[in-house]
């Protein structure tokens, strides 16, 4: 079939991209499904994210299995005592930590202080 006869093929990639940037200016239909996150969330530097693999019963598990799936070293332990802080410092080398408001959070950066490790609370640029 010729260029002629499909009305749309030219082969002329600016011709392409001046059709496509011109579907794209008109807008889409709303993804109800799927809706883009609140633009406030964005500027308040919080993105809520939903995991199809969460488990609303089992809350901590689909963390753990999420941040392994993203390559990340997820330690469960009964509880944070100052030994598993002083062995997870040296361990690490850990100098830095970025806590949240969270009150167990905020237990556990006031040990971290104490034991040397400077702490920051959270922010996107402090989280880098």
């Amino acid at each position: 079939m010729s260029a002629a006869t499909r009305g749309t093929e030219t082969g002329d990639r600016h011709a392409f991209l001046a059709r496509a940037f011109a579907r794209g200016a008109r807008g889409h239909a709303a993804n109800v499904a799927h809706p883009l996150p609140d633009a406030v969330a964005y500027e308040s530097g919080f993105v809520p994210v939903g995991y199809r693999t969460l488990d609303p019963a089992d809350l901590v598990g689909s963390f753990t299995n999420n941040a392994a799936a993203a390559l990340l070293n997820v330690q469960r332990v009964p509880a944070v005592t100052d030994e598993f802080l002083r062995a997870h410092i040296e361990e690490q080398d850990i100098r830095s930590a970025v806590v949240s408001r969270a009150p167990a959070a905020q237990a556990v950066g006031a040990r971290l202080e104490a034991l040397g490790v400077s702490v920051s609370a959270y922010s996107r640029d402090a989280a880098v």
